[in-house]
């Protein structure tokens, strides 16, 4: 079809993008508050047309070229003029906001852009691509990738048979299920080989990924779909999702759309889905987001070789058990990259809530580095509003973020960290960052049942109370202890390796809080059992 160029619709942020998300729950997900925020998606592709409108609100962490060897996505010189096409209409439909145009499922997500594939050739050296981005990914803590890529026959002849889609033999399908053994929920298209059987390709044959099928707006599959099973006999695909006429961003021009089909489409439906998921589930495993997704999909108790486990329901999988962490916030005030006229500024956000029913605290924290490995902290706070007592350094970039706590323990993040510069001049005699020299660490780490927690105490703490949390992967509390401090120098806590019900933890990486007048100092314990 010819590209439209689309005039938004006012009176609708979804345009004609609210069919294809309505279908698999994802605007019920978007009222309750969830759209991928804090959630770091890698798109696999044969690149990425970034200045086009739908990724004007998009945030964009890192990309690499794994063809020409850099770190731009966007055509180049020596790409084919349609070698951006592909990956901008796939990352579209996973994560792009052009409102009352587009949406896609994770439009508050994080994004990695990896270009692996080549349009001027098919060898198997994109598959090695693939597999480097796997690895990169995995370097920068990605949580869930989405590839429509497919993998059979190679320039020159050579490739994959049948016989060869068992989930062990290709060098690739093991890759992905390393991947899934590390904690990344990897989506990836069955392909548009037909409706014969066991007609995908690779790496959909992989077995702890989801593959992903597709069918029409009247959830009919498409008769171009790929269809299992493995050679194994496995059930292929895992889930489906809109493949026949998904509307998403066209490279032609930067505010061109179309509608567009393939199971290459209906792959990221489902990879934005699952970072509605685990948005709203922090607490569980990619593993645990996978089954639940195919366990709320539509034909979950007779699944077949057609529909897999049949279309997806986002809001389903999210509903399918209670939610513990408080539901998504945002920063406002102040506005972000703000230059402020005042030392002492006023902090503002919207409020959280315990979807449990309780109460919130909240944690503010400012820092002069973006990773915040030593703020400011003032904790335990019941409002959504704070004028901070203590005046910040001048003419300084600093970060801030809020935490949401609920009575259990369970953290949320605000959906993004905001920064500040303060203005010239200061009436602090000395700032309140960087004049703290409390110390934290742990001995031995990795942590084991000799391992004591070692925080110094500078002289100005004397006689002042401190806190030591300890929080799991998920930022619910496990430990918490007030001590006083009754001397100055260095102080020794026993780190137990049990969570505040008495059960033993998990291997795994923990984060340990000491919270002091004025300052909160960070660390990473690693569990190993």
């Amino acid at each position: 079809r010819e590209p439209l160029r689309m005039r938004a619709r006012p009176d609708d942020p979804y345009g004609s993008s609210r069919a294809q998300l309505g279908e698999i729950g994802v605007i019920d997900a978007h009222d309750a508050g969830y759209a991928g925020a804090r959630v770091l998606v890698m798109m696999l592709d044969t690149g990425f047309r970034k200045d086009h409108d739908a990724f004007a609100e998009t945030d964009l962490l890192a990309e690499r070229d794994f063809v020409f060897s850099d770190d731009e996505t966007q055509n180049e010189p020596e790409d084919s003029p349609y070698q951006h096409w592909h990956g901008t209409a796939t990352w579209s439909a996973c994560g792009g906001r052009a409102p009352g145009t587009l949406t896609g499922p994770a439009y508050r997500s994080t994004f990695l852009l990896a270009k692996t594939e080549d349009v001027r050739s098919e060898t198997p050296v994109e598959e090695d691509n693939y597999i480097a981005a796997l690895e990169w990914g995995d370097s920068l803590g990605v949580m869930v990738t989405s590839a429509s890529l497919i993998y059979l026959t190679f320039d020159g002849g050579g490739g994959w048979g049948y016989p060869d889609l068992d989930g062990d033999t290709v060098p690739l399908t093991r890759a992905l299920d390393r991947a899934a053994q590390r904690g990344i929920l990897c989506v990836n298209a069955m392909g548009n080989y037909g409706a014969g059987v066991g007609t995908l390709g690779v790496p959909a044959d992989a077995d702890s990924i989801l593959a992903c099928g597709a069918v029409d707006a009247s959830n009919q599959i498409a008769s171009f779909s790929s269809r299992g099973p493995t050679h194994d006999g496995r059930i292929k695909p895992e889930v489906v999702a809109r493949g026949v006429d998904t509307f998403a961003a066209d490279a032609d021009g930067p505010d061109l759309y179309r509608y567009v089909s393939g199971t290459s489409l209906s792959t990221p439906l489902v990879g934005g889905a699952c970072a509605l998921v685990l948005e709203a589930h922090p607490e569980w495993s990619a593993e645990q987001a996978r089954d639940v997704l195919m366990q709320t999909a539509d034909r979950s108790s007779a699944p077949d070789n057609n529909y897999g486990h049949g279309r997806i329901d986002v809001w389903a999988a999210i509903e399918s058990s209670p939610r513990v962490v408080p539901v998504p916030f945002d920063l406002l005030e102040p506005a972000d990259e703000e230059t402020l006229a005042d030392h002492r500024p006023t902090f503002r956000w919207r409020a959280s809530t315990d979807p449990g029913g309780g109460g919130i605290d909240y944690e503010l924290w400012i820092d002069d580095q973006g990773d915040f490995s030593s703020p400011l902290v003032y904790p335990d706070l019941q409002d959504t509003l704070l004028a901070i007592p203590d005046p910040l350094a001048p003419q300084q970039k600093h970060y801030w973020r809020v935490i949401a706590e609920e009575p259990d323990g369970y953290r949320r993040l605000s959906r993004s960290d905001g920064s500040f510069t303060t203005p010239e001049g200061s009436d602090a005699q000395d700032p309140a960052l960087g004049a703290d020299r409390w110390i934290l660490e742990a001995r031995p780490n990795p942590w084991s049942a000799e391992t004591l927690l070692r925080w110094f105490a500078p002289a100005a703490g004397m006689g002042q109370v401190v806190r030591l949390t300890l929080l799991d992967p998920a930022g619910r509390r496990l430990m918490r202890e007030r001590l006083p401090v009754t001397h100055v120098g260095w102080n020794e806590f026993p780190l137990q390796s049990r969570s505040l019900g008495g059960t033993s933890l998990t291997s795994g990486v923990y984060i340990v809080l000491l919270e002091a007048p004025g300052t909160t100092v960070k660390m990473k314990v690693v569990l190993a059992r």
